[in-house]
């Protein structure tokens, strides 16, 4: 139900160029713009994870494979992914999602890898952190200086080329800069972290309502603070605080639909 009260609010989205690049005159065209975007999961930012996920789930199998191969070749795999991602970049606008599922596997893989191996990447990480820190400071200075561009690389077609992806490599590092930093914790209590982590996947879904509910007061001139370096150190929290707050009213409100409207 929420999903459908999500689309109509959607609508005058300018995501919609993506399926009418006409104006929206007949009430047919809602039946079959409907369809289209709960097929490709694109009404908003947040949804073109869920079919993109389920070709995941679908793949399974392969990573099951994976797993049974020695460390070496795993590394290996996922090295020669990882360089054919820098390449090709995210989508444009996240889809269509075989582009995404090509870019998002070597991230994939790395995940199953570290899992494997946790002990040893966590003795390996020890006393990094600062050196990581830096490292993620200076791919990103990389990236403006040698790009001119700030935020994720999209390009439209799979098979041609604009650059190499610095954001998905600084990403990387940023991963493990925060593992560095957050396995100093992991004997502590704490039950702030503990609650966020548990509703992550409803705060994913949520926050972009949030910001584009601070786009449209931007819009209007009614606020305009979250803009620049400053704007996303004010914007982070204010933005997880809302939507956290959102996802805990919708867990109150509907204690045994709310996995089903916002996933947790």
């Amino acid at each position: 139900m929420l999903s459908v009260l999500l689309f109509i609010w959607s609508i005058p989205r300018p995501v919609l160029k993506f399926f009418i690049t006409g104006s929206i005159s007949h009430w047919y065209q809602y039946i079959w713009l409907s369809a289209q975007y709960w097929w490709v999961g694109n009404i908003l930012a947040a949804y073109w994870y869920i079919p993109f996920i389920m070709i995941f789930f679908v793949l399974s199998p392969i990573f099951i494979k994976q797993i049974q191969l020695p460390i070496k070749i795993q590394v290996s795999l996922f090295l020669i992914l990882l360089c054919i991602s820098t390449l090709i970049h995210r989508p444009l606008d996240n889809f269509p999602h075989l582009h995404s599922v090509i870019y998002f596997m070597p991230v994939y893989m790395l995940g199953i890898i570290c899992s494997i191996k946790r002990e040893q990447v966590f003795k390996f990480l020890v006393g990094k952190g600062f050196v990581l820190g830096i490292a993620v400071v200076l791919m990103s200075m990389a990236q403006i200086l040698l790009y001119d561009h700030y935020g994720n690389f999209h390009r439209n077609l799979l098979l041609s080329y604009d650059g190499i992806d610095m954001m998905l490599l600084q990403k990387i590092l940023m991963c493990f800069f925060l593992l560095s930093v957050l396995q100093k914790f992991e004997h502590k209590d704490l039950p702030f972290l503990k609650y966020i982590a548990s509703a992550s996947f409803a705060i994913y879904f949520i926050h972009p309502w949030v910001l584009y509910f601070f786009e449209y007061l931007s819009d209007f001139g009614h606020l305009n603070i979250f803009i620049g370096q400053l704007g996303f150190v004010v914007a982070t929290p204010v933005v997880l605080a809302i939507s956290l707050v959102m996802a805990a009213t919708f867990k109150k409100a509907f204690p045994n639909k709310s996995p089903f409207i916002v996933g947790w």
